[in-house]
């Protein structure tokens, strides 16, 4: 890589006379031109260059910012059409005849909608209908609206992240996105020299504000990619190499500080994995393309991790789990993603995985923990009727987290149980909100009807990489086991932390999750508080999918609305249990699921066990899916000649016998015995007693 030209403080290209200007080209013929003083010369120089590059130079536009290039023809001049009429976004929502760049129409105070506006996705549509039709009016809407736009929205001097026009990441989007539009229009009439011109101004002003200023986490990766697009497509500006540099010094900076060994990255979304991993192969493909290395990571290796952990935590129906804040493309769109990058990283089980085995290799593991994430997958095998589940014992992802910890997802014969509702919206205004975020939304404990209150501690806003291992993982042929525990505080969830606002610090959550391959799943859930009795309550959220067939205090069935998958819930505990079921409820807010489209919610089951008072609470629960009814127990054992939880599970399968130790003594328990640290056997009316594991 050539040496770094050392950077100059931010100022904007408008500011400047246009000698000036045409000074930032690293062209023979503009330099000659200035040399002799003529400036129209130079000017011309500048232009024909740009002219007269080749198409292959520049590149196409960014497909994971826009989805033009999947739209039919005439849906693609729809929206073209809708553009010149300045109607934008989904809603079409005309911004006037002179187009009011600031119009917010969502009560949304972040105005999320008008940040994407300036984003400029939609020019992506404008080129294609160019590209199709051959129309001038498309490429004098396109200098229209960027000269209005630029002369609209001058670059702050300083970083605002309040300014929706120059939002880092919005500022790094477009610079992924303006080198295809300037190529698409370059050759047309209507893009004049005036208006190339003020273009190329501007595209130095977006990078060197991109370069002067930078946010951090999954915005940063975005910055930092239109970043080095700007240095390597319109690389005749004499900044254009340390434009490169910095996009690849903050790249290599994002790997070594929020993206965790086993890669997951800090943020631990979905979503956000999602992001991420964009922005890195993103990356990883224009350097490789341009022939520029990133001398302090091999971008193979960490794209090939980041992959490999949305790989295996695919559901057996196709879709991502929806963990915390994040919305993504369709999912099959990001199996497609997935696919492919089987074939570029060289990992046909991607590809597998990703297409449900019509193409690539069987992975070799089922089952698979992300230490550092504390993620924890426990799968019965790669059929899409598989049984599978989810465990997050992982540490607060930012703001972007919410409060789940451990919570579980159960899917099992092709049918979602037990799942997370999602993000719904990032509005804070709508109450619906907090309730998103709040434990009362995830598959884990509430104390005395408090959630986990993460979010109202400081540092954990400000997710850092970790090398520590977030639970206890074991894992054979024969079972899976994680354990994790939460001892955070318990409050009245809100987004903000109120004044005075009391954390109960009383109370350890601990859940072990022992799963008996290829069946069923324990769940052992120990409650202890240091100080008083406290009402308990277990969450179990259902996907709209499911109906409630029957819920009592100690057994509920689940039942999937289309098939005969069933999910028993059979509880065991020596304290008093309630049991009650909740759906679309809005006071209190429970019972609620978002299907992944912004602002919108649906109607769903949750079911809640409610233990106590009791100074401490120990319940197991068994999750038994199966294909139609079948009765199922769980009973407790107890343990002679040590310490331990023991069980009793009866089924269609015969009567096992379940024990998770605590000390290494030989101990007894039904008519088993063991000093193994997780026990199981198996009964079967008229057989030798079977050893399971242990």
């Amino acid at each position: 890589m050539a040496q770094r030209a050392t950077s100059s403080g931010f100022k904007s290209a408008f500011s400047l006379p246009e000698q000036q200007f045409l000074r930032e080209f690293d062209l023979d013929s503009v330099a000659g031109s200035l040399e002799r003083g003529d400036i129209e010369a130079a000017r011309q120089a500048l232009l024909r260059h740009y002219n007269d590059r080749a198409v292959p130079a520049w590149p196409p536009f960014p497909s994971r910012f826009t989805d033009a290039g999947s739209l039919t023809a005439e849906e693609l001049l729809a929206q073209a059409d809708d553009i010149k009429a300045h109607r934008f976004g989904n809603e079409r929502i005309w911004l006037g005849d002179k187009v009011d760049w600031l119009h917010n129409p969502t009560p949304d105070p972040m105005a999320r909608w008008t940040r994407d506006l300036h984003r400029h996705r939609w020019l992506a549509v404008l080129a294609g209908a160019y590209e199709r039709t051959g129309d001038e009016e498309y490429a004098k809407t396109f200098v229209n609206l960027m000269a209005d736009w630029i002369s609209s929205n001058p670059a702050p001097v300083r970083k605002d992240e309040a300014n929706v026009a120059w939002t880092l990441m919005g500022v790094g989007m477009r610079a992924a996105i303006w080198p295809a539009a300037f190529a698409a229009f370059h050759r047309s009439r209507a893009f004049t020299d005036e208006a190339k011109l003020n273009m190329l101004r501007s595209v130095y002003d977006h990078a060197q504000f991109l370069c002067t200023f930078k946010t951090r986490l999954n915005h940063v990766l975005r910055e930092s990619n239109g970043l080095a697009c700007l240095g390597i497509y319109f690389s005749e500006f004499r900044q254009a190499n340390h434009w490169l540099c910095t996009a690849i010094d903050r790249m290599e900076e994002e790997l070594r500080s929020h993206v965790n060994e086993d890669g997951t990255s800090v943020e631990m979304s979905i979503g956000y994995q999602w992001l991420v991993t964009d922005e890195f192969d993103a990356t990883r493909a224009l350097l490789r393309e341009h022939g520029v290395n990133m001398p302090g990571a091999d971008l193979d290796i960490w794209v090939t991790k980041l992959y490999a952990a949305l790989a295996y935590v695919l559901r057996p129906d196709g879709t991502w789990p929806r963990l915390d804040d994040g919305f993504m493309e369709e999912d099959h769109v990001q199996r497609t993603k997935l696919a492919a990058a089987g074939g570029t990283l060289d990992r046909p089980d991607f590809a597998y995985i990703a297409t449900n085995g019509r193409r690539g290799r069987k992975p070799d593991n089922t089952s698979c923990a992300f230490a550092n994430a504390g993620l924890y997958i426990m799968r019965s095998d790669w059929a899409d009727d598989a049984r599978y589940l989810l465990f997050d014992a992982g540490q607060f992802s930012g703001y972007h987290g919410h409060e789940d910890k451990l919570s579980i997802e159960v899917h099992a014969y092709g049918q979602p149980f037990l799942i997370d509702p999602g993000c719904y919206t990032y509005n804070t205004v709508d109450p619906f909100r907090a309730y998103f975020i709040s434990s009362r939304a995830h598959n884990t404990a509430m104390v005395a009807g408090l959630s986990q209150v993460r979010r109202w501690e400081c540092g954990n806003l400000d997710p850092a990489r970790t090398t520590d291992q977030q639970g206890i993982w074991a894992s054979s042929a024969n079972f899976d086991y994680a354990q994790g525990t939460y001892s955070d505080g318990y409050g009245a969830y809100a987004f903000q932390r109120p004044p005075g606002a009391r954390i109960n610090r009383d109370v350890n959550h601990t859940r072990r999750v022992l799963f008996v391959k290829p069946d069923y799943w324990l769940i052992i859930d120990e409650l202890q508080s240091m100080a008083g009795v406290h009402e308990y309550e277990l969450i179990f959220n259902t996907s709209p999918e499911v109906e409630v067939l029957s819920a009592d205090s100690r057994r509920t069935c689940l039942a999937g609305k289309h098939n005969q998958a069933r999910l028993y819930l059979v509880n065991a505990c020596t304290l008093k249990i309630q049991s009650k079921t909740v759906i679309g409820s809005e006071n209190p807010t429970q019972g609620w699921y978002a299907d992944g489209w912004n602002g919108h919610k649906v109607a769903s089951p949750t079911l809640i066990r409610r233990i106590g008072p009791a100074e401490s609470a120990l319940v197991a629960t068994l999750l038994y899916p199966c294909l139609g009814e079948q009765h199922v127990n769980l009973e407790p054992l107890d343990v002679r000649g040590g310490s331990g939880l023991a069980y009793q599970v009866t089924s269609n399968l015969g009567v096992d016998y379940l024990m998770l130790s605590t000390d290494k003594k030989r101990k007894a328990f039904g008519p088993c015995e063991s000093d193994a640290t997780i026990a199981g056997f198996r009964g079967i009316h008229g057989q030798q007693l079977q050893q399971l594991f242990g």
